[in-house]
């Protein structure tokens, strides 16, 4: 038996295109160079983690760049979003 011709739809073909992915408007995750060189040094080179008795963390290794509003809540990878980290104080952003 042959099947009646297909729809445009079951054939995959769209009314008009769809918009290139450099063209959509989705927030980027990306840290642009300039923001991380422009964080690193306002930062110091060192981890931005300051507890609660006002004591700043030293560590100068290990460090990644932190969203203070994560990135899933709409937190933009701009410099005033973003902190230098360390291992220690970066995953869940602990203030002790």
């Amino acid at each position: 038996m042959l099947r009646p011709r297909m729809s445009k739809q079951e054939a995959g073909e769209a009314r008009r295109a769809r918009a290139a992915a450099d063209e959509r408007a989705a927030p980027e995750r990306h840290i642009p160079a300039a923001v991380k060189r422009e964080v690193w040094l306002r930062d110091g080179g060192r981890c931005a983690f300051v507890a609660s008795n006002g004591r700043r963390c030293g560590k100068r290794n290990f460090l990644e760049f932190h969203h203070v509003v994560p990135y899933a809540l709409d937190g933009e990878a701009a410099v005033p979003n973003i902190q230098l980290r360390c291992r220690a104080h970066h995953p869940c952003g602990r203030s002790d």
